[in-house]
């Protein structure tokens, strides 16, 4: 291969890589213990719905409860919280159980010792709103402390490598 052609070919890898990087995929290091995943994991943040919507707002972004989600919150940076509400649901807490349409919720992603004891009144999140909220629900900031995410706040779906620890 001559000198030239190796370039383009390094050039066009590059230019993969970053398409890639900016609307498909990104890798990521955890930090924090909101979430049940041991701080310095390895993640994955997929953005692949998030380009689809950007470049059609009728794309339903396809999400499930119990995924983890990435986004920002100016002053508190990139933050991934679990999706536990969603668009059109009925959401209530008490004493630290999640209800939706008035049914507890099985969260087994939850350490007994994570639980706090707060209370929220029942409200119905909007067509564009998700509830989320961390694992480890005495110390984490979540929607209970800014309210519903909007759907197009959303920057990708975390993937974990290493789910195992957390505090």
């Amino acid at each position: 291969m001559k000198g030239k052609q190796k370039w383009r070919l390094v050039l066009a890898a590059g230019m993969i890589f970053v398409l890639l990087n900016v609307f498909v995929a990104t890798f990521g290091i955890t930090k924090g213990r909101s979430m049940n995943i041991a701080e310095y994991s390895v993640i994955v943040k997929y953005k692949l719905p998030v380009t689809l919507r950007k470049l059609n707002a009728e794309y339903e972004f396809p999400l499930k409860r119990g995924e983890i989600v990435s986004f920002w919150k100016e002053g508190h940076g990139n933050i991934a919280k679990r999706v536990v509400g969603l668009p059109g649901e009925k959401i209530s807490y008490r004493q630290g159980n999640l209800y939706i349409e008035d049914a507890l919720v099985a969260e087994p992603y939850l350490k007994p010792n994570q639980k706090d004891q707060s209370n929220l009144p029942s409200f119905r999140l909007q067509k564009d709103e998700i509830w989320v909220m961390g694992d480890n629900r005495i110390d984490s900031y979540d929607s209970r402390r800014f309210g519903p995410l909007k759907i197009n706040e959303i920057r990708g779906k975390i993937f974990l490598f290493h789910a195992e620890g957390g505090e």
